[in-house]
């Protein structure tokens, strides 16, 4: 007898496909937030190590330029664990200048490994695309959402496009189709070869749970959570496609016409004698690798560091001697964490200057509410150039 299923059945079924689908994306961002966190505590020792030799050492060219390869190396690591937290979660991270060409070429050899042998990847990037001011893994996930897209609609094969460049909607434009508010912007455009999109359905693409894939294939979750990105950013995105031909998502965000860069007003880039200071920096860092190499860059740049491996210990340094100008602590500590010992310290020191370091991103820490925004916060791994300076720029702060 056959088993007649109602419609209703249908749509819970897939509802409750869906939520599992979430549910197991929001386990797998978990556990990879906390691995992303040791292994940049590893690379941070590794860097910083390097760093701390080439600056003692009268070095030969040789053995300079291989550590500079590590260093080079260990940076691409760090962002390919960014890259890699930003497709299993989404968080509220910090906003930023960042160039889109830039963010895109980091992401190159992620995204031909998400879309396999049987698809091309090529990138169109314009010259002197301006810079966005955006959260970057909010970005970078709305690009992967997009590719993702582009590879499931071309089954057998194809090719994918990503182009980058400036875009300016004049009030003439503006007028003639009542959606956009006139300026400059950068457009970012992923183009596929693939089946194309129906027409009937083009206008439910950007809805919740909306999908035409298999029960357990797709959430419907991947082309909402683009535009809800790029609304966030005060961007549109639009959606041109011919069944058949391919499909194209262009996104539009506003542009930033001067870019901020780490020079100083003549142009010049910055160096490590740019941020030396003698005052006096309580750091606190449960790894032993991290915290030997931070003091010792510190101290080559004339601060005086006493070191704490937990908050406790910080505590009994500061009950001893509280002259400190600046706390550089790690956020996750055994016991109390960094925000904990923070409150502490401040209720005993008012103007004691805080910067808080985690090899989890400031995205994931916000989420889970330890850390709040407008702190000082440095991302492990970090150069010795990135702690001297975020350093000298919050004791500079009035």
């Amino acid at each position: 007898m056959a088993v007649e299923v109602k419609p209703m059945e249908m749509e819970n079924t897939l509802l409750y496909s869906q939520l599992l689908h979430i549910q197991k994306m929001e386990a797998m961002g978990k556990l990879t937030s906390g691995v992303i966190h040791e292994i940049n505590n590893y690379l941070a020792t590794i860097m910083g190590n390097c760093e701390i030799i080439k600056m003692k050492e009268e070095l030969p060219r040789e053995v300079s330029s291989r550590l500079d390869t590590i260093i080079d190396t260990s940076h691409k690591a760090s962002r390919l664990l960014r890259d890699l937290l930003a497709f299993t979660r989404s968080g509220e991270g910090g906003v930023e200048v960042v160039s889109p060409n830039d963010v895109v070429l980091r992401m190159k050899k992620m995204l031909e490994g998400v879309i396999g042998e049987n698809i091309t990847l090529s990138l169109l990037l314009g010259e002197g695309v301006s810079p966005v001011r955006v959260d970057p893994s909010k970005l970078e996930q709305a690009i992967i959402n997009l590719v993702i897209n582009a590879r499931d609609a071309m089954p057998t094969g194809g090719k994918i496009t990503i182009e980058t460049k400036n875009i300016t909607f004049s009030p003439e434009y503006i007028k003639k189709h009542h959606i956009m508010e006139v300026g400059e912007y950068v457009m970012i455009a992923v183009t596929d070869t693939g089946i194309g999109i129906p027409e009937e359905i083009r206008d439910k693409v950007f809805k919740p749970f909306f999908t035409t894939k298999d029960v357990g294939k797709g959430s419907g979750l991947g082309l909402s959570t683009v535009y809800g990105i790029v609304k966030e950013h005060r961007g549109y995105v639009f959606l041109y496609s011919e069944v058949g031909q391919g499909t194209t998502f262009k996104i539009y965000l506003p542009a930033v016409v001067k870019k901020e860069t780490g020079r100083d007003k003549e142009g010049k880039a910055f160096s490590h004698e740019d941020f030396c200071g003698d005052e006096r920096i309580l750091l606190v860092e449960d790894n032993e690798g991290i915290r030997e190499t931070t003091k010792e860059i510190l101290e080559s740049a004339g601060y005086s560091v006493v070191p704490a491996a937990s908050a406790e210990e910080a505590l009994e340094i500061f009950e001893r001697d509280s002259g400190f100008h600046l706390l550089l602590t790690d956020v996750i500590l055994p016991g109390k964490n960094g925000r904990e010992l923070m409150e502490e310290l401040r209720a005993r020191k008012k103007d004691l200057k805080v910067v808080f370091m985690s090899g989890y991103t400031d995205g994931v820490l916000f989420v889970n509410g330890v850390l709040y925004k407008g702190i000082n916060f440095l991302q492990k791994p970090f150069t010795s150039l990135d702690v001297l300076k975020i350093v000298r720029q919050v004791l500079d702060e009035k």
